[in-house]
């Protein structure tokens, strides 16, 4: 009986066209993971047609199961097509239910001011929260913001160590989960 860990075995192989396959197969007896999968794959145009509508077809079902990381995907499509206020409006709800890297993506939206009023205070909030949770990836920007000044002469003092302690835990992330949420 094929599982979910099948579909990313094809997949991290380069073997899109079976772990699309092999999607739709799990997809069909009600898979959450596996329908998810489906609206990345159509996302990316990876063994078939990129499809903005279908992907967030299949995220939307997903989400309907609970699935948090189908509202980052919707939120990813929306942003890509720079509707931001609806990209927004995703991201917080993955981020009410759990996925991480949506703290990291709202901090961003404050920070450039994108569907949101710039907030530098809200993104600088944001960013922190995602990092206290492990995404490295916010840990990042945390640092870009105290080395550009925000936080004054203090930040620019501790962005030094920070970035050593970044590079540091990024490094050993990756040496053991590439695909890890902590550096979305």
């Amino acid at each position: 009986m094929s599982t979910f860990k099948d579909i990313e075995d094809y997949y991290f192989s380069g073997d899109y066209g079976n772990a699309h396959k092999l999607s739709n197969l799990l997809a069909e007896k009600g898979d959450q993971k596996a329908i998810r999968f489906l609206g990345w794959l159509n996302t990316r145009g990876e063994g078939c047609e990129k499809d903005n509508n279908k992907a967030i077809t299949f995220f939307e079902r997903a989400a309907k199961m609970g699935d948090a990381e189908a509202s980052f995907g919707i939120a990813t499509i929306y942003y890509e097509e720079k509707d931001y206020i609806k990209a927004v409006f995703y991201l917080e709800g993955a981020k009410k239910n759990g996925f991480i890297p949506a703290w990291r993506w709202l901090g961003v939206m404050y920070h450039l001011g994108l569907g949101v009023d710039k907030n530098m205070d809200r993104a600088f909030e944001l960013y922190s929260e995602a990092a206290k949770r492990g995404n490295v990836a916010a840990y990042y920007q945390l640092i870009l913001m105290l080395r550009s000044g925000y936080k004054g002469l203090w930040g620019r003092m501790i962005f030094v160590p920070m970035f050593i302690r970044y590079f540091i835990t990024t490094f050993l992330i990756a040496s053991k989960d590439k695909n890890s949420q902590r550096l979305m």
